[in-house]
């Protein structure tokens, strides 16, 4: 009776298969790896073309692709699965990109992060990430100063030889003598016509001497009242039909609040008749005192002189404008 070939059915005594042994021991050769790291962005198959592949095997290496094993190291027999290092690639072979850190949960839109580094000059940022410049706030409005209040006009007055007498005010002549070709003397014309004048004048002696004054003077005064705090005075040069009637280079004047009293005196002023005949002439502003101004006409100066001899000053009329 014959036994069955024990060799012909699995054998169990443990020793390992010559011919099942020699299969994996041949592809262990062809796909182990070089025991360094591999460099990233590579992948290294090297697996013989041609060779009869065991469907488990088949079904162990893509369940490993399926992982995202890139690699499979066979170290002393047996297998290891690597963890994925290197990027998908799409199915044309191209690496897919890297996606972008999403937020954390409940982080709001434009929230600074803790490292996040605060932009100089305390701008804020834009929508695109470029810093926008710092907000200036608004200067503050400059207010012009309101321009100066214009004086009110609170008193007119005209007084002179030939004028209407103004109220509270006049003219006064003093020291009048008539010594023919020397003396005091009239003329019916030449003089201003403003106000009610008649346009006549006086010519007055000089002293003869220019630094020196005698009794000869005239006087204007008026009253502008408290509500005036200033005058401007103004006088008329007139011209006269002979050289010596309006001769004054200059001629001097006195202001005060009280014509009559010397020592009221507030201001003085000269006028050079001979470049101004035939005009007005601005004396300036004055203080009113006591509700009063007045000017008066000094006789000083040089009659004998050449071209000067018996020369005469001349005396029209004088106007005063006051303002509060």
């Amino acid at each position: 009776m014959s036994h069955p070939n024990e060799s012909a059915g699995p054998d169990r005594s443990g020793a390992p298969d010559p011919s099942r042994s020699g299969f994996a021991e041949t592809f262990a050769k062809g796909a182990r790896t070089p025991k360094r790291g591999l460099a990233p962005g590579r992948r290294v198959w090297k697996t013989a073309l041609g060779l009869p592949v065991l469907a488990g095997v088949g079904i162990g290496a893509v369940a490993l692709a399926t992982l995202g094993a890139s690699q499979v190291r066979f170290d002393d027999g047996k297998e290891q699965a690597v963890a994925a290092q290197q990027p998908q690639l799409t199915k044309t072979g191209s690496p897919l990109p890297s996606a972008k850190p999403g937020k954390a949960p409940g982080e709001a839109p434009g929230a600074k992060k803790p490292g996040d580094a605060a932009t100089p000059g305390g701008g804020e940022k834009s929508p695109s990430g470029t810093p926008t410049a710092p907000k200036k706030s608004p200067k503050p409005e400059i207010k012009k100063p309101a321009p100066p209040r214009e004086a009110k006009v609170t008193y007119e007055g005209i007084a002179g030889p030939g004028c209407p007498t103004p109220p509270r005010g006049g003219y006064h002549q003093a020291g009048v003598h008539g010594e023919v070709g020397v003396g005091w003397y009239g003329l019916s014309g030449g003089s201003t016509r403003d106000g009610g004048c008649s346009g006549q004048f006086t010519s007055v002696p000089m002293s003869g001497d220019p630094k020196k004054d005698t009794d000869n003077n005239v006087m204007w005064w008026w009253e502008p009242g408290p509500q005036s705090r200033s005058c401007q005075v103004s006088v008329y040069v007139p011209s006269g039909p002979s050289e010596r009637d309006v001769q004054g280079s200059p001629t001097h004047y006195q202001v005060l609040s009280d014509p009559f009293n010397g020592g009221t005196k507030v201001g003085d002023f000269a006028v050079d008749q001979v470049a101004h005949r035939g005009s007005w002439q601005s004396a300036g502003t004055f203080p009113v005192r006591q509700n009063k101004i007045g000017v008066k006409l000094m006789d000083r100066g040089d009659n004998h002189a050449p071209g000067r001899d018996r020369a005469h000053h001349g005396a029209g009329a004088v106007k005063v404008t006051c303002h509060d």
